[in-house]
């Protein structure tokens, strides 16, 4: 879900890299309550007068950021839903996210690879990223029944070898 509010990532209408703190916070709280706000709760608007010295203006209130955040990823409209006897939201995205990353781990073993998980997030030796890209993909796909994006990072003066079939995912080479 860090991936959400990097705004680097995916555009979002009419935001840009200024909204990124505003942005994070709209998430964290949506997801904090189990459904999209449509107001800045009190302690953001504190917390961010006293980090930036300004006050949330009325151009990014929460329903107008918020709006734009949907317009572009329509799933966070789901927070909150039932899905299988479980409400959706920051837990359940977690829970959902270690499995993909523990069943690739396991595969990865399977086959001899090491891997390391980072947050969200997997470090595997560069001749592997191909096999390690793959199972994860797999596995994010059958926990979610969504299309995993990938962002893929490169030691500098490496490059990443991206085989054909893997067109539908993002594989970006990017310095770390």
């Amino acid at each position: 879900m860090s991936q959400v509010a990097g705004v680097k990532e995916r555009d979002i209408e009419g935001l840009g890299a200024e909204h990124r703190d505003l942005i994070k916070r709209w998430v964290t709280a949506s997801f904090g309550i189990y459904a999209p706000i449509t107001k800045w709760p009190k302690d953001i608007r504190k917390s961010y007068l006293e980090k930036t010295g300004k006050t949330i203006s009325k151009k990014n209130s929460a329903a107008k950021i918020g709006a734009k955040l949907l317009a572009t990823y329509p799933l966070l409209a789901r927070l909150g839903e039932t899905v299988n006897g479980h409400k959706c939201g920051w837990a359940e995205l977690m829970y959902v996210e270690s499995r993909a990353i523990f069943n690739t781990m396991k595969e990865l073993m399977l086959r001899k690879v090491p891997s390391l998980a980072v947050h969200d997030s997997l470090i595997v030796p560069i001749n592997q990223h191909s096999l390690a890209s793959q199972a994860l993909r797999h596995f994010y796909k059958q926990f979610t029944g969504a299309e995993p994006v990938f962002v893929s990072h490169a030691p500098k003066g490496h490059k990443l070898l991206i085989p054909d079939g893997l067109s539908k995912v993002l594989n970006r080479i990017a310095s770390p």
